[in-house]
Order: structure tokens, then sequence, then C-alpha cells
């Protein structure tokens, strides 16, 4: 069993205030990147101009998307390797040994998905606000909102061969149908790997305003469709596991 390669994609759409720490927490890996996906969706600030500055061995593909999860399928096409992760570009690599211990985690198990913990910062302090930690998967627990966090996920390319991309037709849930949908195989290996992936800042799109909130919960409950014969309660449980997230900073 050799070592897996890995690509790494992050979208871009004038996020020349928050790109610059994104790509540094690339370029510190000690285990670079096989092969590093920027997909811009036209920007118009100097987004592309602050990432050719700063890091040589990148793939930047700009084309128009129609949001988040079209830009990801069109990154996704561009995929050579492996194993695929995701970075958004507000986003930052915890630490110079993400990569290499995900890589290493794969290779120990010989599984198909690894997935770990993720840390959402205030922006301007960096304090931690809440600490998304996982759990070792049981497929029970979707039905009670459990769920990993989208941007600690890394699986082998093959899976999105298998059953496919983002369902475009979200606009805020579609990672969670997505991980829904891979989840509940029972043909896959899930590995949870228990250290902080990804920094993540607060806010997003589904914090933006009432009428965001109001949609997400109203996608999360047409994904949860696919699971359970209560969804309401899947995604009140959702919620619940979300809200104990602040208590658990440390």
């Amino acid at each position: 069993m050799g070592s897996y390669s890995i690509s790494l994609i992050t979208l871009t759409l004038n996020s020349d205030k928050n790109i610059q720490a994104c790509v540094e927490s690339v370029k510190t890996q000690t285990h670079k990147p096989d092969q590093y996906i920027i997909k811009d969706g036209g920007s118009n600030d100097e987004t592309l101009s602050l990432i050719s500055s700063m890091i040589d061995d990148v793939e930047i593909y700009q084309q128009k998307d129609n949001g988040i999860y079209s830009g990801l399928n069109q990154a996704l096409e561009k995929v050579t390797c492996d194993l695929v992760m995701l970075l958004h570009s507000d986003d930052v690599l915890h630490d110079a040994t993400v990569i290499s211990n995900v890589v290493e985690h794969f290779n120990k198990t010989n599984c198909d998905v690894v997935f770990g913990d993720i840390e959402i910062l205030q922006p301007e302090t960096r304090r931690r606000l809440r600490y998304w930690r996982s759990s070792p998967f049981r497929k029970r627990r979707l039905i009670f909102g459990w769920m990993p966090a989208h941007t600690s996920l890394v699986m082998r390319k093959s899976i999105f061969e298998e059953i496919g991309g983002f369902d475009e037709s979200y606009e805020i849930s579609g990672d969670y149908d997505h991980i829904l949908r891979v989840f509940s195989r029972d043909d896959l290996k899930f590995e949870y790997l228990p250290r902080v992936i990804t920094s993540m800042q607060a806010g997003g799109t589904s914090n933006r305003n009432f009428a965001s909130f109001v949609l997400k919960w109203k996608e999360d409950i047409r994904a949860a469709r696919q699971l359970s014969y209560f969804p309401y309660l899947t995604v009140l449980f959702k919620r619940l596991r979300k809200l104990m997230q602040f208590f658990m900073r440390k």
C-alpha cells in the first residue's frame, strides 16, 4: 500500500482580504499538496495577483459559476490525485502538519474518508468561539443530527466519481446533503482523526441574515428527508449539537 496523493481545492471570489493567510497555511505544510487547485469565480480585486506572488506550484482556473457548489463541481473536474481536500479562502489549515497527518492516517487505515475537528474563530481577535469536536462514526447517529465538519473532510476522488458532486439546487446546505449521501453508504470505511484540521472564521452564508437562517433550516430538512422519517427532529438535533459547540472552546 503506497502513499496517497492529495489534491487541495480553494474557491475564491474577491477574496483579497483573507487569501494570503489561507495560502500561507498551505505553503507552510510539511507535506505539500500534490495538486493545489484555486478556482476563481471572476474576481476583480487583487486576489489572483496576491496568489501568484505567494506561491508557484498552484493551478489557477478562472470561470464563472452559479455559487459555491457550482464552483466546487467545476474544481472537482480538475482533480488528478487520489484524495480530495477542501479549504475555503477565509479559512486556514490549523498547523503545518495537517496534510501529513491526514495522508499518514489514510496510509495507516486504508480507509475511504478521514474527518477531524475544526475551530471557529472570531475574525478580528482570533479568539476561539466554537470547537467542533467530532467522534468516531456510527451510522445511526446521522438520524440524531450528527455530522462531521465539512471543512475537516478528506475523501477519495473515487467517491465523487461514484455518487457525484454537490447538488447545485441547494444554496446553503449542499455540503450537508453531500455528507448524508456519502455517510449513508455501507460500503465505505470512515476514520476519525482526533485533531483540528481547519481554523475557520465565524460568519458565513447561513448566518448572514434572518432569511439565510430560514433558508438553511428548510434546506437542511430537505436533505435530512433522505435518511429520516422525522427530518424536523434530525435538524433540531443538529442545531442543538451546534449550540453545544459554544461550550467546547478548549
